[in-house]
């Protein structure tokens, strides 16, 4: 089969994608249409690529078209212009270059959805279908992270936000809460396609507790992951000389906001921040844990959403201790795979800690055995590829019969 990607995001940069298309290429043959390298990464490995990459590299079943995007300032004009330069740049490189044979356009539909454009001007010049695979619920993400006149972009927007999805053949949704929300917008068939985890593990290897008890917190440093609780469960943590560290593995715009607010409140010695760590290298922290921390901003498109993270930590085999509103919750809570609580609730994630920390040792393990179960029969990269390669083809039959 002969896919072409549109994905804002890729290798280096650590997107659920990148393992998708590992799997993929091995039996397909794959075009990508990305950016040169910048999100969350250090400036140095931002130069090394800008020298390394050029514009159309090939390596086997994979032929990578590379971007350059407006990368300045994190601010939110910034923001602006980089996701408007990829949607120029790929739609004319789209309109002016040879049209490639293809069977199928896939996007993988990180925010904003607007990415979406250049695939929507491909389908429409070659007549393939086309899947959109929706990570973030629009325009319900910037009500909910509290943008800049959030109130009017999302009235204009929601208009073209349709159009999107109405422009596609087939929509897979990342939750269940995203496919019931996306089903009130159109009339296209969606369908429920949760995210793969990027973590290979065959044996689940048990955490003793023993000594400190440490909790990871990895991924994006960003407005949704409501750090502020963080630093808060921090201050109770180090008030009461508990041993429990707090481990955050991670990159992103309240990098430097979380650095500086944990000298201030000197609680170096409790939480220990670590900037972007490569993929290969993360697996000794997550082995040294004792539970794994989700949490989340309160919103109404935020608390629909599963974030990627789940799945890589339920490979890991560790209780998740979830701070946040809504599907994942329900999820953790419905298959004791930890325990939770509401975004806000300070003293009720510390005392989840507690509770964690000083559980029967056979009734951990048998969280840590749930979360490692649920991983083996939904989540692994193969069986959620074989998922994926079925809805291909069943779009590229039922295309053709139209």
């Amino acid at each position: 089969m002969r896919i072409a990607i549109f994905t804002q995001h890729y290798y280096p940069e650590n997107f659920r994608i990148n393992y998708t298309i590992q799997q993929l290429k091995k039996k397909n043959q794959i075009s990508i249409f990305t950016t040169k390298p910048h999100y969350n990464l250090e400036k140095k490995y931002i130069e090394k690529y800008k020298k390394k990459y050029s514009l159309v590299s090939r390596k086997r079943n994979l032929e990578i078209v590379r971007f350059s995007v407006w990368f300045k300032k994190k601010n939110y004009l910034s923001k602006f212009f980089n996701y408007f330069s990829y949607i120029i740049n790929v739609s004319f490189y789209l309109l002016f270059s040879k049209k490639k044979k293809v069977d199928i356009i896939f996007v993988y539909a990180t925010s904003p959805i607007f990415q979406c454009i250049p695939a929507i001007l491909y389908k429409f010049l070659i007549r393939k279908p086309l899947i959109i695979w929706v990570q973030d619920l629009w325009p319900e993400v910037l009500l909910d992270l509290k943008i800049p006149f959030s109130n009017l972009i999302s009235f204009c927007v929601r208009p073209f936000i349709n159009w999107i999805y109405n422009s596609s053949d087939i929509i897979l949704c990342q939750s269940k809460p995203f496919k019931r929300e996306i089903s009130k917008l159109t009339n296209k068939k969606t369908l429920l396609y949760e995210n793969p985890s990027d973590v290979i593990n065959n044996k689940i290897i048990y955490s003793s507790r023993k000594n400190i008890f440490s909790i990871v917190f990895a991924g994006n440093l960003g407005d949704a992951q409501n750090l502020d609780i963080i630093l808060k469960v921090g201050q109770l943590i180090r008030n009461n000389q508990e041993r429990i560290r707090i481990y955050i593995l991670g990159n992103g715009k309240k990098f430097l906001f979380l650095k500086n607010a944990i000298k201030a409140a000197k609680l170096s010695k409790f939480i220990i921040l670590k900037s972007y760590i490569p993929p290969n290298q993360v697996s000794k922290y997550y082995l040294q844990s004792s539970a794994l921390l989700i949490s989340l901003v309160p919103g109404s498109g935020i608390s629909k959403t599963i974030p990627a993270k789940f799945q890589s930590y339920l490979a890991w085999g560790r209780p998740i201790l979830v701070c946040s509103d809504g599907e994942i919750n329900k999820i953790v809570k419905k298959n004791n795979l930890g325990l939770v609580c509401s975004s806000e609730n300070i003293n009720k994630l510390y005392y989840n800690i507690n509770l964690l920390k000083n559980m029967d040792y056979k009734e951990y393990k048998k969280i840590s055995f749930n979360c490692f179960n649920m991983y083996k029969k939904r989540y692994t990269i193969f069986k959620k590829t074989k998922e994926l390669m079925s809805i291909f083809k069943y779009c590229i039959k039922n295309f053709k019969n139209k």
